[in-house]
């Protein structure tokens, strides 16, 4: 909500709505609004986990909720005056006053919910992405980490199972009927390589690509791993692979400046 509206606006949609229901009259358009009203409530029941998570789900609903937004205005902007002042000049300075000062209320949270979004990047899911289509055939699939790696199948303009690394079982079923080749293994997902599917992993897939930063005490975190089935892959030679390979890096560009991001072709 506070991404996608900023708090003062949710709260004038929501005084736009009381107003609503106060002042409507018999119209096409009221009803029009009521039924939208009733259709936001049976929305956001059915769809309450994801609208929670993720700010894009709320699309559908968003033009109503900033209609009520602009509604609001509207009625407290013209209405209020009316009550205060008596002269029309005082009147519409008073208008021009408070429309102003809600600007002036909404520029700065509003920013910083555009800089929030802007700044929500998954960085990588390009770079592996295009080096799987550049080294794969149209048929070959992908087995990748879910949420929001599906970037990934962009960049790659291939197919992918993206409920997260399975089992050993659909990992060979995935193999088998579907022709999955590659394995990606985003961040959030690297705890498979305490699982039992790890063994089956490293001893029928070769790493191809990986991903690392480097913060600012000079620690470095990974933050993916690219397999290609056939060969091998011990985990624990990992500085052996990549000792002699080029560090390559691209630059990701944030609100307050851009970060690298280190990458290896093995």
């Amino acid at each position: 909500i506070t991404d996608n509206y900023t708090n003062l606006g949710f709260i004038l949609a929501i005084a736009g709505v009381v107003l609503f229901l106060l002042f409507r009259k018999k119209n096409i358009g009221n009803r029009f609004f009521m039924g939208s009203l009733v259709g936001i409530g049976i929305f956001s029941f059915i769809m309450a986990d994801k609208l929670q998570g993720h700010s894009y789900h709320q699309f559908p609903v968003a033009p109503f909720v900033i209609f009520f937004m602009a509604y609001a205005i509207m009625v407290i902007s013209t209405n209020l005056p009316k009550y205060v002042l008596k002269k029309e000049n005082a009147r519409q300075g008073l208008t021009l006053f408070i429309i102003i000062i809600l600007l002036f209320l909404l520029i700065g949270p509003s920013t910083a919910a555009k800089n929030r979004q802007f700044d929500t990047q998954f960085v990588g899911l390009d770079i592996a992405g295009e080096y799987i289509r550049e080294n794969s055939e149209l048929d070959e699939r992908i087995i990748h980490s879910g949420h929001q790696d599906y970037g990934l199948i962009w960049h790659a303009e291939r197919k992918g199972i993206g409920d997260g690394v399975p089992d050993e079982e659909k990992i060979r079923y995935s193999e088998e009927d579907l022709n999955v080749r590659w394995i990606f293994i985003y961040q959030w997902e690297l705890g498979v390589i305490e699982k039992p599917q790890w063994e089956y992993i490293s001893n029928e897939y070769s790493l191809k690509q990986l991903a690392f930063e480097v913060g600012a005490d000079g620690t470095t975190s990974l933050v993916y791993l690219l397999l290609q089935k056939g060969g091998s892959f011990d985990i624990d030679s990992i500085n052996e692979l990549v000792a002699d390979k080029q560090v390559q890096t691209k630059n990701y560009e944030l609100t307050g400046g851009t970060i690298g991001l280190n990458y290896v072709n093995i």
